[in-house]
């Protein structure tokens, strides 16, 4: 990050549940959202492993219920970290889909891009397979739907890809457009953080992040992310807008990995975060404020 200063985004907070109503030794953090739900990771924490579990919220009915990460359809693991983690979940095709990521979806027993899709209730995951898009291990893959296609946006190798069947019936990938940067936007090394909202025409936005790491002599951890508000224009391929950078609540391990825009009032923004990888909020703030800078 290139900037001596940063904001803070104006915006109610509030906590997206109480975390006393989870069992003990879990934690629910990097909530996403999409049409009436919301989805958040659970991690259930013991002395031998992490395993990743699914908190599904429908808006419609108030009801909440916790899915389970497939490990039927997913590879027998030692792993440290179990299940399927950070899905973005998106709407297509009368279908909650979603993409994610995973250690052990296949014989890399390494981070790979997955995406599926649950049961017309949402009450399960009915399939879940790895997607190749050439480079392992991935993270922070964004799905959307664009002119009737599933889409991910790649914010980090600066790409978005379609996602089809191959006529074996497998998911694969292909690059719809490779973005650059207009002229003025910052040559920043950006990664994804919540899928693109569609803002009109060619246009789309969405948050994305930047890392601070604090540096010391034998180890380099994470310090704090940074948030910018993002537009890009998808058939030129171009990114148009960059704002300048913010946080939301936490100045330090807070990452924005959900956005929702009330339909009927499209000036207003819904992010969803979590922070420290323990609890997850969501912010109720405005078009314009994103977009805004000093």
């Amino acid at each position: 990050m290139t900037h001596g200063y940063v904001r803070q985004l104006p915006a109610q907070c509030s906590e997206l549940l109480d975390t006393k109503q989870l069992p003990p030794n879990h934690v629910a953090f990097n909530p996403s959202a999409s049409g009436k739900y919301i989805y958040l990771r659970i991690t259930a924490h013991t002395a031998e492993n992490e395993t990743n579990h699914m908190l599904m919220f429908n808006k419609e009915t108030n009801n909440a219920s916790m899915i389970q990460s497939p490990m039927a359809l997913l590879k027998k693991t030692v792993n440290l970290f179990r299940g399927i983690e950070d899905l973005r979940i998106v709407e297509f095709e009368g279908r909650l889909w979603f993409a994610g990521t995973c250690t052990h979806a296949s014989d890399h027993q390494i981070n790979d891009l997955i995406i599926g899709y649950f049961d017309r209730n949402v009450t399960s995951v009915e399939h879940v397979e790895p997607v190749e898009i050439g480079t392992r291990p991935v993270k922070n893959m964004c799905p959307f739907v664009h002119h009737g296609k599933l889409c991910l946006f790649d914010m980090y190798l600066m790409k978005i890809y379609e996602i089809n069947k191959n006529e074996e019936g497998k998911l694969v990938t292909s690059v719809y457009k490779t973005l650059k940067r207009a002229q003025g936007i910052p040559d920043e090394v950006l990664r994804g953080s919540t899928s693109p909202i569609h803002l009109g025409g060619n246009r789309w936005g969405c948050v994305v992040h930047c890392i601070i790491y604090r540096k010391n002599r034998v180890l380099v951890t994470r310090l704090s992310y940074i948030h910018h508000w993002l537009e890009f224009d998808i058939e030129n391929g171009l990114i148009t807008y960059l704002s300048e950078p913010f946080f939301i609540a936490h100045w330090g391990i807070e990452y924005v990995s959900g956005i929702y825009q009330d339909k009927k009032n499209p000036e207003k923004i819904e992010l969803l975060f979590g922070v420290n990888d323990q609890k997850a909020l969501i912010a109720n703030t405005t078009l314009a404020d994103l977009r805004s800078g000093f």
